[in-house]
């Protein structure tokens, strides 16, 4: 259950919502902060702010200035320091992890897959199409047709091309798009990783 269900979104709220989604991330977007946020707070019935300016903006400027934990590297990118939340100051009640906790889990993690699909086709681009049976080999990932794990990279596969960042040639062979090569290649910070 939420803890701020009929609140109006405040800056301590906004701090909380921040560090329960974004501790130990590096450069994320005040955008997609402002987005996460605000989505939270009203996916538990929270209610908006009606402050004039964003309590975001108050809350990510208290978490840089004040208690260290954020720091903003470059103009509307963001780094926030790991950190634990406390029982008392989560912003669900909860023991165990509901299935609110679960969802996010399970988004961020086909995130995290669609990312090392495309980082797949971005890196074989120069190459024929790939087939899902080599993209499973170059992630690492045994193909076996019809099992669960193949069926997963299938609904990734169908993910990116649903974004509009890969295309399919013939039967079942993607290769990435421009979209996605300007998703990779826009990326903040990939290091060596794809060169």
């Amino acid at each position: 259950m939420y803890r701020y269900k009929g609140q109006k979104l405040n800056r301590p709220i906004a701090e909380e919502l921040i560090l329960e989604l974004f501790a130990g991330s590096e450069n994320v977007k005040k955008a997609e902060i402002k987005s996460m946020v605000l989505q939270e707070h009203s996916k538990g019935r929270g209610l908006p702010h009606t402050t004039q300016t964003t309590p975001i903006t108050g809350a990510l400027k208290n978490l840089r200035d004040t208690r260290k934990l954020a720091t903003n590297p470059k103009r509307g990118y963001w780094t926030f320091k790991e950190y634990k939340v406390s029982e008392t100051e989560a912003p669900y009640i909860t023991g165990t992890p509901n299935n609110n906790t679960r969802n996010k889990i399970a988004s961020y993690s086909i995130e995290i897959l669609k990312s090392c699909v495309l980082e797949v086709l971005y890196k074989a681009r120069d190459e024929e199409p790939l087939s899902l049976e080599i993209i499973h080999g170059k992630l690492n990932i045994q193909y076996v047709k019809d099992r669960p794990a193949s069926r997963l990279i299938e609904g990734v596969l169908a993910h990116l091309f649903n974004d509009g960042h890969i295309y399919y040639i013939l039967d079942q062979a993607w290769k990435i798009n421009e979209a996605g090569i300007k998703k990779i290649e826009g990326s903040v910070d990939l290091g060596n990783f794809h060169k």
